[in-house]
């Protein structure tokens, strides 16, 4: 039995504002472990909506894609949801994408604690982590380190586009302090460490299709560093991926369809990386 207090609010919504659309990955880990807590309280876990759907999530948790669309703007199925498993996690995705009516009944949701369905359905928010994310402004805050500079920018830039652009600045007041900006991806240190863990899917693909053994760099840190000084800061982690796919990914794939027409051949073999001088240029081996 699940009993609603229909006059609460909604006081456990958070605004995440992200930097870049890469951002998302780091946010994924987080709301899947919170996710996962609420299923102790009888919840699926987690209820993911935005207007270009993330298939890991719906992968992971068993839904369809469920965007900006449906009953009153937001999907019935995951309404059915919410309402079956109350204690869940309700993700909106680049919510500045969405309708200015859609905003309209995120505010209901976050001022009401609840919303009905075309059917006449009511379902309430009360018991549910609702999660807002955001690219609002990433293109024009300045790149720096200084945290509270970054995050004073971003405060601006949200305040402007609930407040000039969408009108909505009921909404943006209900939401109060709960707004999380992500810092820029400055770094070194944190740019080779994602490129190193891009690296790894690439290893399990080419073990997969080809049993290629592994891919052996000459001195891997050294290349790594030399990728992530080439990286734009203002893309982040999925600059990082861009520079892999650029300068070793494609260059590889044409090396591999090049070398040997029995790709048969490179089974229990290894792809050695060397690289040129201190530049982020890659000749390959097979070995």
């Amino acid at each position: 039995m699940v009993f609603h207090f229909e006059s609460r609010k909604v006081n456990n919504a958070i605004f995440m504002h992200q930097c870049t659309a890469s951002d998302r990955t780091t946010l994924d880990a987080h709301v899947f472990a919170l996710a996962d807590s609420l299923e102790t309280f009888g919840g699926r876990g987690l209820h993911f909506l935005d207007e270009q759907p993330h298939r890991l999530l719906h992968r992971k948790h068993g839904f369809r894609p469920g965007g900006f669309s449906g009953i009153h703007g937001i999907a019935a199925d995951k309404l059915g949801q919410i309402k079956k498993r109350p204690f869940s996690v309700l993700l909106f995705d680049e919510i500045e994408k969405a309708h200015v009516r859609i905003l309209d009944k995120f505010l209901q949701i976050l001022e009401d604690g609840r919303l009905t369905d075309g059917k006449g359905e009511t379902v309430y928010f009360s018991e549910t982590v609702i999660i807002f994310t955001s690219n609002i402004g990433a293109s024009e805050v300045e790149l720096q380190e200084d945290a509270v500079a970054v995050k004073k920018q971003f405060m601006e830039k949200v305040r402007e586009h609930f407040v000039v652009v969408a009108k909505r600045p009921e909404l943006l007041n209900r939401i109060g302090d709960n707004i999380v900006p992500f810092n820029f991806i400055t770094g070194d240190d944190f740019l080779v460490a994602i490129a190193r863990a891009k690296l790894q899917p690439l290893r399990e693909r080419l073990k997969e299709k080809y049993r290629i053994t592994d891919i052996v760099f000459d001195d891997e840190e050294k290349a790594l560093k030399a990728l992530a000084a080439t990286v734009d800061r203002y893309m982040g982690g999925r600059g990082v991926l861009n520079e892999i796919v650029k300068r070793i990914i494609d260059p590889l794939a044409e090396f591999l369809f090049e070398e040997e027409e029995d790709t048969s051949l490179y089974a229990g073999r290894a792809v050695l990386v060397h690289q040129a001088a201190d530049h982020p240029t890659f000749v390959f081996e097979m070995k």
